[in-house]
């Protein structure tokens, strides 16, 4: 054996992969180390075996066996693999082992006499690309299929609907009060909840219904060969089930319910899945206008009542439509008052609507960062033409959605306004929901950084007995939390005082103001002064009244 041949040789017995070479006739002739290891055979059991009883392959996706490559390779004189869905199956004909296959034909003297075959082991890269695919089409929290994946699945539907005169339905589960939920108990108790239903939901579905995740509180049920009375059959027995979910938050247990929205997959139906949603969305809004905890259909006139609330909160918007009303927030020491900017719908005939008839459909419907610029650029308007506010005031409070909050346009157009209107620094503070915040720290974290640059403050509202929560705000550029009212009009019991004392001693602890929130009792007004709250609210002590009346009050 020359020098070349027994580095070679060398080389293939440290290599990694398994090799396995054959004769012209396809039987063993050596393993290197790896494929010893590999297949589990020795060079003395594996000798002069029929390569394809040793290195036995299948098809993951078919489950059909591939043919020898190491023969087909011989025979076409080319390179050949056993491509990207290779399983190798053991010695036991039990065990399966996701590899890559490649075998090169061996040549002499311009004649085949033999061939290689390298296998190299893929269970990582295997798993990987499973698990991206996975991550792509399924919700990562209730491992539900996600919007991605149900656009495929409800055109598919629609498809089958026109073409084949066949019916299907669309339900939209909306876990009534979810924000509160998460505002007022904790994100972690709205992820249980979520889980919980997604379980639920699929223990409640048949076999052939495709459930997924939609918004933060919505799921979708694509129910195929389905008619409408079925579907509500199966729709009331969902809304019965989520009512009877018992979800405890520790200080009691929170009310679990449901408005569900029917629509029928028809050949009458829309051909998009956007359009469908819409009519799903109105139904669904529909059940929430008759009281929440129910189920309604899709029809005509629910569309035509959907469509003209959000042209009414679009035109609203456009003719400035709403009034800007303030709620003063007293110190419980020396120091100067807060103004907290509040918002209200007026009418054509004068009414007034406070923000829960509104902000609920302008959160869906993506209008509330247009209607959350529409109150900082009034309210700085009105604070450049009444002077005498800015030194009343020890800050202006002005609320900020969630949405609008991780909008990269929104900040372009906020930093916008500030630089134009150039209030003095500290004045201007927007208060945001504590389960905002958490939803993307980082990116809360960069919002913040950019808008304190500008001089703009931040208050973090409706915190509550989540004490880890509070940990990981004190990481963000915040200087003022709000304790929730609820949690405030608890301070007479020992749990409630007992958190209070802990939110207000954390604050403190960390260069934090504190605010308590509807304050409706003057015993609790003193306690929380005992206390050292730094501010108190409440309708006992201030009511929200229209901003114009604040000018002519300074």
């Amino acid at each position: 054996m020359s020098t070349s041949e027994i580095r070679i040789k060398q080389i293939i017995q440290s290599l990694p992969d398994a090799i396995v070479v054959g004769d012209i006739d396809g039987r063993v002739k050596y393993l290197n180390p790896a494929a010893v290891t590999l297949l589990n055979y020795t060079q003395q059991t594996a000798l002069d075996l029929p390569l394809s009883d040793i290195v036995t392959l299948v098809d993951e996706t078919t489950d059909e066996v591939i043919a020898c490559i190491g023969l087909k390779a011989m025979i076409s004189g080319q390179e050949e693999n056993a491509g990207s869905n290779a399983l190798l199956i053991g010695k036991d004909g039990l065990s399966e082992l996701p590899v890559e296959v490649t075998a090169t034909p061996l040549i002499n003297d311009d004649k085949v006499n033999g061939v290689l075959l390298t296998i190299h082991d893929v269970r990582l890269a295997r798993f990987s690309r499973k698990q991206l695919s996975w991550n792509a089409s399924h919700d990562t929290l209730t491992g539900l299929y996600n919007r991605f994946e149900f656009e495929r699945q409800c055109n598919a539907l629609l498809l089958t609907a026109k073409r084949d005169q066949q019916e299907h339905a669309l339900l939209l589960i909306d876990i009534d009060h979810f924000r509160q939920l998460n505002e007022l108990a904790g994100n972690h108790y709205g992820d249980e909840l979520l889980v919980h239903i997604a379980q639920l939901l699929k223990g409640l579905l048949r076999a052939t219904d495709h459930l997924s995740r939609n918004a933060s509180d919505q799921f979708l049920v694509l129910l195929a060969h389905c008619k409408v009375d079925t579907a509500q059959k199966i729709a009331e027995n969902i809304r019965q089930q989520i009512e009877n979910t018992v979800l405890d938050i520790g200080s009691g247990q929170w009310p679990v319910t449901a408005s569900i929205g029917i629509v029928v997959i028809s050949a009458q139906s829309p051909s998009n899945v956007i359009q469908l949603l819409h009519e799903a969305e109105s139904a669904c809004f529909a059940a929430k206008q008759a009281g929440r905890n129910s189920v309604s259909c899709f029809n005509a006139e629910q569309i035509r009542q959907y469509n003209s609330e959000l042209i009414a909160i679009q035109s609203a918007i456009n003719n400035s439509d709403f009034a800007l009303y303030y709620q003063v927030i007293e110190p419980t020491k020396s120091q100067s008052p807060i103004c907290e900017i509040l918002l209200r719908r007026v009418d054509t005939d004068g009414n007034i609507y406070e923000p829960a008839s509104f902000l609920p459909l302008c959160e869906r419907s993506g209008l509330i960062m247009q209607l959350d610029l529409w109150v900082i650029r009034n309210t700085l308007e009105h604070l450049t033409s009444h002077a005498e506010m800015l030194s009343h005031f020890e800050r202006i409070h002005i609320n900020l959605s969630a949405y609008s909050f991780t909008s990269h346009q929104f900040l372009e157009e906020v930093e916008a306004l500030i630089a134009n209107f150039m209030l003095p620094h500290g004045l201007l503070c927007f208060e945001i929901s504590e389960s905002s915040l958490m939803h993307n720290l980082a990116h809360t974290e960069q919002v913040m950084r950019v808008l304190s640059a500008l001089g703009c403050r931040f208050a973090v509202d409706d915190v509550n007995a989540d004490l880890n929560n509070i940990k990981q705000l004190m990481k963000l550029p915040i200087d003022m939390v709000k304790i929730d009212g609820a949690l405030v009009q608890e301070a007479e019991t020992p749990f409630g005082a007992t958190i209070i004392q802990a939110i207000q001693q954390i604050a403190h602890s960390t260069n934090m103001l504190t605010v308590a929130q509807q304050v409706e009792s003057f015993t609790i007004y003193e306690w929380l002064q005992q206390q050292q709250v730094d501010f108190v609210q409440g309708f006992i002590l201030n009511e929200p009244k229209p901003l114009t009346e604040l000018a002519l009050a300074t």
